[in-house]
């Protein structure tokens, strides 16, 4: 469990670009509903993640390696 709702952190980029779900369902080669549900989701496909990123010009794997680096400096430090 990483904490991120992968989702809803597009919704908000799409929001703050006022670009539309039917935008980036066109930019990802998908249908608008299809973009409904993924923002309802919490974790997407690694694939479908980087259509997304270079569609709003957003690294949304960011989000996982801060994570990533959080855990393994904890790991290192409690390692010492």
């Amino acid at each position: 469990m990483t904490g991120i709702h992968i989702g809803k952190l597009i919704r908000t980029k799409l929001e703050d670009d006022r670009r539309s779900v039917e935008w980036l369902a066109n930019n990802i080669g998908c249908v608008r509903d299809n973009v409904y549900k993924i923002l309802k989701k919490e974790s997407i496909d690694t694939e479908l993640l980087m259509r997304i990123s270079v569609a709003l010009e957003t690294n949304f794997f960011r989000y996982y390696s801060d994570i990533y680096y959080d855990k393994m400096k904890k790991k290192t430090d409690n390692t010492d």
